[in-house]
């Protein structure tokens, strides 16, 4: 079966058309299209990610990734809107911002029902070009979540993790001390006080037993995804 680029899917999501096949080979997803544009119109002198590039041998860029980088569409804002500041749900049929007070609900939706067949992909920054480096997933229920230039795996683990980092941040963690896993000593001193059979303060020893599930995926993408959906609300 073809390999179904992700510039690709959401030229045609967005547009309706497709790439003409030819003899010319995209330097940046190594599809052959009929020749359109050269990789002077579509990358900038300040571009760094040449890693990128499938083909970087090749001049050449075809009409989904010229898109990908030069579409602009005015949002009433400054400047022009540009994918690369959004995250994003592409499939077959349309291009959607992904808002992030739906993520966590669309990814525990897709973990019990199945995901659509296509691109997931989460702006941190908003300054990266992540989508060409994501995966076109297929409909199931484990699948890739692009987070910045890194993929996350979605499957069955994501919900003891979810649940340890919710877990800890209702004790009154902190994002960045679950992250790392350096607890402030002002955050131990909190929680609720109580001794358990062991003498161990209870909720210190809860705090361990939750961060021994968190250990062996610190660093990760799927914890910083994890961490990035879980939306705290400030305190009044």
């Amino acid at each position: 079966m073809k390999r179904c680029e992700p510039t690709h899917l959401l030229y045609r999501a967005a547009t309706g058309q497709v790439v003409p096949a030819g003899d010319a080979t995209c330097s940046l997803c190594g599809s052959k299209h009929e020749r359109s544009a050269k990789m002077t119109d579509v990358i900038r002198d300040t571009f760094t990610n040449h890693g990128m590039c499938r083909v970087p041998s090749s001049d050449d860029a075809c009409q989904a990734c010229e898109y990908y980088f030069n579409h602009r569409w005015d949002t009433g804002q400054q400047y022009p809107m540009e994918y690369r500041k959004r995250s994003l749900v592409v499939t077959e049929g349309e291009v959607i911002e992904w808002m992030r007070a739906d993520m966590k609900v669309d990814i525990e939706k897709w973990l019990h029902e199945g995901c659509p067949h296509g691109v997931f992909l989460v702006s941190l920054s908003k300054k990266k070009h992540c989508l060409p480096l994501a995966v076109v997933n297929p409909p199931g229920r484990s699948f890739v979540v692009q987070v910045e230039e890194d993929r996350a795996m979605i499957d069955e683990s994501y919900w003891p993790l979810c649940s340890a980092f919710s877990c800890l941040i209702s004790l009154g963690a902190k994002k960045g001390e679950i992250l790392s896993g350096e607890y402030h000593h002002a955050t131990l001193k909190q929680l609720p006080s109580s001794t358990n059979a062991d003498g161990l303060h209870a909720s210190v020893a809860t705090v361990l037993k939750l961060d021994k599930l968190i250990a062996p995926h610190r660093p990760s993408p799927l914890l910083t995804l994890i961490s990035y959906l879980i939306i705290v609300e400030e305190k009044k």
